[in-house]
């Protein structure tokens, strides 16, 4: 993966910039002469990109950008996602995803039509430059192969309703006669989903409506929180919760067995080399060093262009070999007044 991305590396305005010597020795050491970058580092370039500027910070074109809420300045972050990306991480992490579910449960059911993907929206559109940006899940469903099509439950008129609160009401009754067993997205929609669904149609639970319910791959927050609510809605005991850990900037790991308390598997062979800079002294190491029990801040390096980039997350490793993590909250959201390093992982 490394030696992929110094390879294109090579071929950016960003290494000219950077004063990149490629022939310095190892790829890693070539990788390190790069200064660690938040966004607002790389958001200069990242403009640049949005305006149909090519070999900025990935040597071709990149038409479509993620668009997410921001945590810095209260504005929206643009991340490019090129088309490498789509295929060697997102679209790869998920077929990997769905694979390893059903390796752990040979007696899934699981068909075309049975998924319910709570996709977002196209938010932004540059017609000039030719880019376009929204919700990483409409990126990656606007490149997404045919196949993918022929599995989800929602016809695309339906996805094409800007905002979930519109759509919603059209979802309800889409989904109303359908055999729905998956659900994908983030937990706060897919409970809004269940919840509204059961009240429109006067069920007791959502299993009345979709009595096949199997798994919900679910993301963006905690499940902790939430997990008594969604018992009442699906109570089904062998009904299984999976994990993933995927943003706009990748697709970074997804848990790969039925208990949720052993963690992610990272994906380290999906377009994406990851640093981790040690939480107690800042020390930033590769995965060979990593320690079970330490908190790190992951740092990655992306084929969309994204070169040493901070993404503000905060993981714990759960395991070396294979390296499995779990979200320990942000870097932005640590209370250390007085040295007791409470994250809101401890909160919920």
């Amino acid at each position: 993966v490394l030696r992929e991305l110094i390879f294109n590396l090579s071929y950016t305005s960003y290494a000219k910039d950077m004063n990149v010597d490629i022939s310095i020795g190892t790829n890693y050491e070539v990788l390190k002469s790069l200064p660690c970058a938040r966004y607002e580092d790389l958001a200069p370039y990242i403009e640049r990109m949005w305006n149909g500027e090519t070999s900025v910070l990935w040597p071709e074109k990149v038409e479509y950008f993620g668009k997410s809420s921001g945590t810095t300045n209260a504005k929206s972050k643009f991340i490019p996602v090129s088309p490498q990306s789509i295929e060697e991480n997102h679209m790869q992490g998920a077929k990997d995803m769905l694979g390893t579910y059903l390796l752990l449960n040979p007696n899934s059911q699981i068909s075309l039509g049975s998924v319910m993907h709570i996709a977002g929206a196209l938010q932004d559109v540059n017609e000039k430059a030719g880019t376009k940006a929204g919700d990483i899940s409409w990126v990656i469903e606007a490149q997404a192969p045919w196949w993918m099509n022929m599995v989800y439950a929602l016809p695309k008129e339906i996805i094409a309703i800007k905002g979930w609160v519109n759509r919603l009401p059209e979802v309800l009754k889409w989904l109303k006669d359908k055999n729905v067993k998956v659900f994908t997205g983030t937990i706060t929609w897919v409970h809004m989903l269940l919840a509204e669904s059961v009240k429109k149609y006067g069920a007791k639970n959502a299993l009345e409506l979709w009595p096949d319910l199997e798994v919900f791959f679910h993301g963006a927050v905690s499940m902790k929180p939430y997990k008594k609510e969604f018992e009442k809605l699906i109570p089904k005991k062998d009904f299984h919760y999976i994990e993933v850990y995927n943003a706009s900037e990748g697709f970074f790991a997804f848990q790969d067995s039925l208990v949720s308390e052993s963690g992610m598997l990272l994906l380290c062979g999906h377009g994406i080399f990851y640093e981790f800079m040690n939480l107690k002294n800042k020390n930033i190491v590769t995965i060979k060093d990593l320690e079970i029990g330490e908190k790190y801040e992951m740092i990655i390096s992306t084929l969309s262009g994204l070169w040493r980039y901070r993404i503000g997350d905060v993981v714990e490793v759960a395991s070396v070999d294979p390296v499995r993590i779990l979200v320990a909250g942000r870097t932005q959201a640590v209370l250390n007044a007085y040295g007791e390093e409470l994250m809101v992982g401890n909160v919920e």
